[in-house]
């Protein structure tokens, strides 16, 4: 379909992985010709997992944004349950790009 967007739900296809794995491994940077072979030349923003303490109340996250040639942000947060709701209490890195 001419003018139609790649669905960004689809995954890169083996060849194209493994060649950013490569990349990657050989200290590539992160930016957008690494991981842009991954999401067709769009900005990539990741999560990690949340990994919780043994009362589930604090937690960890981390969150990155490459947005393209030297352009990215991230950081790892400590989330911490207030009542009801969660806050942020404390940010243990941050990068800038």
């Amino acid at each position: 379909m001419a003018g139609s967007k790649k669905d960004p739900t689809k995954l890169a296809d083996a060849a194209i992985v493994g060649k950013v794995i490569s990349d990657i491994k050989r200290g590539a940077p992160m930016n957008r010709g690494t991981l842009g072979k991954l999401s067709g030349g769009e900005p990539v923003l990741t999560f990690s997992t949340m990994h919780f303490d043994s009362t589930h109340r604090r937690a960890t996250a981390s969150y990155f944004l490459w947005c393209g040639m030297d352009c990215g942000r991230g950081q790892t947060l400590l989330p911490e349950k207030r009542g009801q709701d969660w806050a942020v209490a404390k940010v243990c890195s941050e990068f800038v790009m």
